[in-house]
């Protein structure tokens, strides 16, 4: 008996290892690719030039996009600046040339193309499955670390809610899991046990054990139907409002709510966004699309669990309508907001774009943006980049559309500026007494200044006076003392990519990233 005990227990065991073989080989590894990158980043303190080129390497699986075409998704900071962009099937040898399709920064999520057809004989698009649910067990695949050989772990969902997605930090719905996401594993897919995409791997936290990351199917989706109304990623939308919890009960009488009342309190309406004109100071927002929102600001997304109702507004596309319902000076009422994305007064990224700059006499202005920030204080850029500046990222407010914070980034010495040597990180109020819109204004203003001289007024009351006679032949002579290109390149005259650009010597422009 005793024997019969253990060849049956044997026997188990080999059935055991049999299946689970059997369940792995499911995994559908061929569909999975290493993305190699190459980049080269702008230097938005010198924004003439380049960073030093650098190579990264992510993961990537086959999909189909809306219209049913193969493509390849991955992670938008793996191929983020980007010059060329190279990809390898799991198990072969040869790497094909790709290109980007579509790119989401906000989401962090990219859709490329492999022009050449001996990419994909063997390849089969993965399909998204559900969220997953809580203690669900999922499998990440990819390349971690830049190692050629696919690694796969495994782990358990621990909770699915709104984060900030740190590539462009931005707060969209997302899945925690204990499996480790190192880099390498960015843009590679995460199976549930029916073998469909739980999610793409996309973060970490550092200083944590086991905490992982996945962009789950409604985040992906929305991501591929811009692609498919628009042939472009478009971007999630925002009401634009600053909000506050109704969690104290006096606060909550204060405002005329009943105690089966529920919400939220707006205090501020920012002057461009989708909710202007709509939605006031003190009004109580009740619920979106007829979801109640708790006094913390909470909707019930699943039976029990919670995120924060704004994970709703960023399920609408652009120019779909979100109705509210408000509870104003004691009085509801349902009001309707069309969607819209959120423009910023100094933007969060700038991944794929050209610095703008004007220089004039060697003065050089620049636009406000986080990535200049990042430059000035490297990974602390909160403590050692100006002070004022940081302010105006953090907490400046657009008042309309095309405003931008100009300021003079940096003075390249000439007889033409002496004395200004100092002036630099500040904000360009006035020019010629007329207040700054934006870059292309800055510059409209300087160049159709009539008198002998044209001043600038500064943040700090400090302000530089420029003699016009002299400004373009000292610009022309700093430019050839120091290789620059180009004297400026604005946006508003030369488009996105590229363009004539004012002052051009006679040698070949730098090159510039092409994403």
């Amino acid at each position: 008996p005793i024997q019969l005990a253990k060849s049956g227990r044997l026997g188990w065991a080999r059935l055991l290892t049999r299946a689970m073989a059997a369940k792995r080989a499911v995994l559908p590894l061929t569909s999975i690719c290493k993305v190699f990158t190459s980049r080269s980043s702008p230097n938005y303190l010198v924004p003439w030039q380049n960073k030093l080129p650098s190579e990264g390497s992510g993961s990537g699986f086959a999909v189909r996009d809306l219209d049913g075409n193969p493509r390849l998704l991955t992670n938008a900071h793996v191929i983020a600046d980007y010059t060329r962009l190279m990809v390898r099937r799991h198990g072969t040898a040869d790497k094909f040339p790709a290109r980007c399709v579509a790119i989401g920064h906000e989401c962090d999520l990219a859709l490329l193309e492999v022009p050449d057809a001996n990419f994909w004989p063997g390849v089969e698009p993965l399909e998204f499955g559900p969220v997953p649910e809580l203690r669900d067990r999922v499998t990440v695949v990819g390349f971690p670390g830049g190692h050629d050989g696919l690694s796969v772990t495994t782990g358990v969902v621990s909770r699915v809610d709104t984060v900030q997605y740190v590539h462009a930090a931005f707060n969209l719905l997302a899945v925690q899991i204990d499996a480790g996401i190192n880099p390498g594993n960015s843009g590679g897919p995460a199976f549930d046990a029916s073998g469909n995409i739980a999610g793409v791997a996309f973060q970490n936290v550092p200083d944590a054990q086991s905490v992982g990351y996945l962009i789950p199917a409604p985040i992906v989706r929305h991501f591929l139907e811009d692609f498919k109304r628009h042939g472009r990623y478009v971007g999630f939308c925002k009401l634009g409002v600053r909000l506050q919890a109704l969690e104290n009960v006096a606060l909550r009488a204060h405002l005329g709510m009943r105690p089966d009342q529920s919400g939220v309190v707006i205090n501020h309406v920012l002057p461009v966004c989708a909710a202007t004109g709509v939605l006031q100071k003190r009004d109580v927002v009740m619920a979106v699309d007829g979801v109640p929102i708790a006094n913390d600001g909470t909707i019930e997304w699943r039976a029990g669990e919670r995120v924060y109702f704004d994970y709703l507004v960023t399920t609408k596309s652009v120019g779909d309508l979100i109705s509210l319902r408000v509870l104003r000076a004691g009085v509801e009422t349902e009001l309707v907001v069309v969607a819209a994305t959120q423009q910023l007064l100094v933007p969060i990224h700038q991944y794929g774009e050209l610095p703008e700059y004007y220089m004039y006499a060697g003065l050089v202005f620049s636009p406000l943006v986080q990535p200049m920030l990042h430059d000035w204080g490297s990974n602390d850029w909160y403590n050692h980049a100006p002070r004022r500046l940081v302010e105006q990222a953090l907490h400046g407010t657009l008042d309309k559309l095309g405003r931008q914070v100009v300021i003079l980034s940096q003075v390249l010495q000439d007889e033409a500026n002496a004395g200004y040597e100092g002036f630099h990180g500040l904000m360009v109020d006035k020019v010629d007494g007329h207040s700054v819109d934006n870059m292309a204004h800055l510059a409209a203003l300087v160049r159709s200044s009539e008198g002998p001289y044209v001043t600038l007024e500064l943040e700090d009351a400090r302000f530089v006076v420029l003699n016009t006679s002299t400004a373009a032949e000292a610009t022309a002579r700093i430019q050839a003392r120091h290789r620059i290109a180009h004297a400026s390149w604005l946006r508003a005259e030369n488009g996105r990519g590229g363009g004539t650009a004012e002052g051009t010597l006679n040698h070949e422009p730098l090159t510039m990233p092409s994403s």
